[in-house]
């Protein structure tokens, strides 16, 4: 299915193997559990440890993923699967890491503000337990910060240029302003490096970015995997 807004191609995989099963009911930490489901799968879909070119990604979450590090660690009885660790739960970790890194910097007071709420414990303000709750916030803060190095770097121009630079933002596209003004903004960045509030500020917008463009990576996905 071609978008024909972004020129983004969906990649609709084939309901075999390349689809997680449903959840196990019981401890996802049981390894002979695992062992047991791997080997049937091995068994059922003919592979032999002789010829191990085919591969099957495997380990929908963290623990299911070191269980199989594990077994595979212990013999070579599963050279067919790849540990796979999800764009998920990376992103989460990565949420979880810049709260932890930031918060004493005013990432905290910033989602405050954002939210409209007196919560200082960050897990209730970003909500890391529902993903997209999160996501969905670190997108909240990430323009606040765009729109303040943006504001920052107008006022720092002279009258007619900070005109015309608001101007083109609201008259021209995204390209046509970005390649028109990217060198004098990277050139105002590079001048405040000895303002370290601003520079802790721009490192923290960077964090902010890394975790949508991993959320934007999650869905464009294509026949390659992610």
């Amino acid at each position: 299915v071609q978008s024909i807004e972004f020129g983004f191609t969906k990649f609709n995989p084939p309901p075999t193997l390349t689809r997680h099963p449903t959840p196990y009911e019981g401890k996802d930490d049981d390894k002979q559990r695992l062992e047991f489901v791997l080997t049937d799968l091995v068994t059922k879909l003919g592979f032999s440890e002789a010829n191990n070119d085919d591969k099957i990604l495997c380990g929908p979450d963290h623990k299911i993923g070191a269980n199989l590090i594990s077994l595979k660690r212990k013999d070579e009885k599963f050279p067919h699967f790849i540990v796979e660790m999800p764009c998920l739960h990376f992103r989460k970790s990565i949420i979880g890491t810049l709260f932890s890194a930031y918060k004493d910097v005013g990432i905290i007071q910033i989602l405050q503000y954002a939210r409209k709420q007196e919560e200082s414990e960050w897990e209730q303000l970003i909500k890391p337990a529902h993903i997209d709750i999160a996501t969905k916030n670190i997108r909240r803060l990430s323009s606040i910060l765009h729109l303040s190095l943006i504001l920052a770097f107008a006022t720092s121009l002279p009258v007619d240029q900070e005109v015309e630079l608001l101007s083109d933002i609201e008259n021209l596209s995204c390209l046509n302003v970005a390649s028109k003004w990217d060198e004098p903004l990277q050139q105002f960045i590079e001048k405040a490096h000895n303002n370290y509030t601003f520079q802790v500020h721009i490192d923290m917008m960077k964090h902010l970015d890394l975790i949508l463009a991993l959320h934007l990576a999650e869905r464009l996905v294509g026949p390659e995997g992610h």
